[in-house]
């Protein structure tokens, strides 16, 4: 297409389904100029990811570790900041690809760099979605993010997981619910070349750790 139609594209989409500023409501972008370089995110505290005790890189504690959990959780943002949570919501319900340019933007990259240094992390694994809710959303987001940290980290970005079962959405679920959903785990390897790897899991949301959980007991159970 050439960039005349595509600029009438856009101007005819924007009008149509206009953008409003999460903060002071200006219309035009998901966050305004203004209030995008005024934003700074809540950081999420590193604590233990069932009891919340302090705890570095937000690893289990002894007395919560499970021999099927994640060695510890990194989160870049948290979900009650009512900014990131509504960025988070355009792009992954309202498909609105700013939501994560904006969010990809504010990453702390150093936390991560010192994880992966400290855990010494050779591959990112992104926990994909099942293929028919990748085909309706129309992309993975936990891939699009392992993606963007490949590149950013200078970390190869490896597909060893798919999923066989189909789920609700998570968000749809009761966390109770999000647990037993996860009992048995819906992911299978698509090939075992990964001996020895430490492996940097990716998600886009982190509510009770049941997902990761299924997902690393997949990789250590093959």
């Amino acid at each position: 297409s050439s960039p005349a139609l595509t600029r009438i594209f856009t101007e005819i989409k924007d009008a149509v389904f206009p953008r409003f500023c999460l903060i002071c409501c200006e219309e035009g972008s998901l966050l305004c100029g203004i209030c995008r370089s005024d934003w700074t995110a809540h950081a999420p505290k590193t604590v233990c990811s069932a009891c919340e005790s302090p705890s570095a890189f937000g690893a289990y504690c002894m007395t919560c570790r499970g021999d099927d959990m994640p060695s510890g959780k990194i989160s870049s943002f948290h979900y009650g900041d009512p900014v990131v949570r509504g960025l988070l919501r355009a792009w992954k319900y309202h498909y609105d690809m700013q939501g994560f340019e904006i969010l990809k933007d504010a990453i702390p990259l150093e936390p991560l760099r010192d994880l992966i240094e400290a855990k010494k992390i050779d591959t990112i694994v992104p926990l994909p979605l099942h293929v028919r809710k990748a085909c309706r959303r129309g992309f993975d987001q936990a891939e699009m993010i392992a993606t963007y940290l490949g590149d950013r980290l200078d970390l190869p970005v490896k597909r060893f997981l798919a999923r066989s079962i189909y789920t609700k959405t998570q968000a749809e679920q009761q966390i109770a619910d999000r647990k037993h959903s996860m009992v048995k785990s819906p992911f299978i390897l698509t090939n075992k070349e990964y001996k020895n790897e430490r492996v940097l899991l990716v998600d886009d949301v982190w509510t009770t750790g049941a997902t990761a959980s299924a997902a690393a007991r997949t990789l250590l159970e093959g």
